[in-house]
């Protein structure tokens, strides 16, 4: 009998030490599981800080193709790491925080007027009750707009009645419910990247450009593509694209449209005078669009992603420069 219960100690504390050991081996699993994130995570950040050194670099007083900040997606490879580093400046998309800050002003008029024209661009099926839910969404009031909605019009869903914090609550309004129907803006390298390989902060960075036809070509596009929650209010008219800058004005035709984009290759516009020399842009037009469009940028939505082991790590972040240091509005990873 005693024999019998020292068998059974023995062996309860056999299952015991081994159930121990997988529990070690399954804690060391996940902590280098962790680890290996981690240092993805800070290749990431490091690719972003080299984001910000080529956005310091620009000194120039207009922001457009030639510059370096403007190559779009870049390959690196980072301590034996691949990395996709991409800067965007929010100017170039659609100043959606602009207009739901104010939506009822003569700037946010036409702002209202032309989001109308860029979601039918983009295949919506009803753009005015797209616009018309959105501002009853944000707007304090509980005045429903002809085509929009307030309390009690989206089930258990209450209206928000605040400025969204992310695009992605537009998918609690119904006319919001499907994503556009357009390609990814195309955005083409600059000539050179001078500013990008002063910027690199050692050997171990290798930088390969990919060509032109590769950048912002897909098949599909997001509303982060095309609106922004957090630019400076007002639409670059060196980086936004065609359709974009098509929505602004009903008598800014696709012919004006081109030879903005062909000029702006050559050299950025500066000014309204540069605009108004455009043919088709007259006076009365040139006037409108200047309510909205700007020269220069100043926030930018820097991404990289580090495509390794055990997993992918994305930092996306949204900076606004001034005079002074680099001011971060939005910080997100995932």
């Amino acid at each position: 009998m005693v024999i019998l219960a020292v068998l059974a100690t023995l062996l309860v504390a056999l299952a015991l030490s081994a159930g121990l050991t997988d529990a070690g081996l399954e804690a060391q699993r996940l902590l280098d599981h962790a680890v290996a994130r981690e240092r993805n995570y800070l290749v990431a950040r490091s690719a972003v800080e080299l984001g910000l050194e080529v956005l310091r670099a620009d000194d120039n007083d207009t922001d457009g193709p030639q510059d370096p900040w403007a190559v779009g997606e870049v390959d690196l490879e980072w301590e034996g790491r691949r990395v996709v580093l991409r800067i965007v400046d929010e100017e170039s998309r659609f100043p959606l925080g602009r207009l739901q800050d104010a939506p009822d002003d003569e700037t946010g008029l036409l702002l209202a007027q032309s989001l109308e024209r860029l979601v039918r661009r983009s295949g919506l099926p009803d753009p005015l009750a797209a616009v018309h839910q959105l501002l009853d969404w944000v707007d304090p009031d509980p005045i429903r707009r002809p085509r929009g909605g307030e309390l009690g019009d989206y089930g258990q869903n209450p209206v928000k009645d605040g400025p969204l914090d992310s695009l992605a609550e537009l998918a609690f309004l119904p006319s919001w419910s499907q994503a556009p129907a357009l390609p990814a803006p195309r955005r083409r390298p600059p000539p050179q990247l001078e500013g990008l390989e002063k910027a690199q902060a050692s050997q171990e960075i290798r930088v390969r450009v990919p060509g032109p036809q590769t950048l912002g070509a897909g098949a599909s596009s997001e509303w982060s593509d095309w609106l922004s929650l957090r630019s400076n209010g007002r639409i670059n008219i060196n980086t936004a694209p065609a359709e974009l800058l098509g929505s602004l004005d009903p008598d800014l035709g696709e012919v004006a449209v081109g030879e903005i984009l062909n000029r702006r290759e050559q050299e950025a516009f500066a000014s309204g005078e540069d605009l108004r020399r455009v043919p088709g842009v007259d006076a009365d037009l040139a006037f409108r669009l200047e309510r909205v469009l700007g020269y220069r940028s100043e926030t930018f939505e820097i991404r990289a992603t580090v495509d390794h082991p055990p997993g992918s790590v994305t930092l996306q972040a949204v900076f606004r420069r001034g005079q002074g240091p680099m001011r971060v509005l939005w910080w997100e990873v995932w």
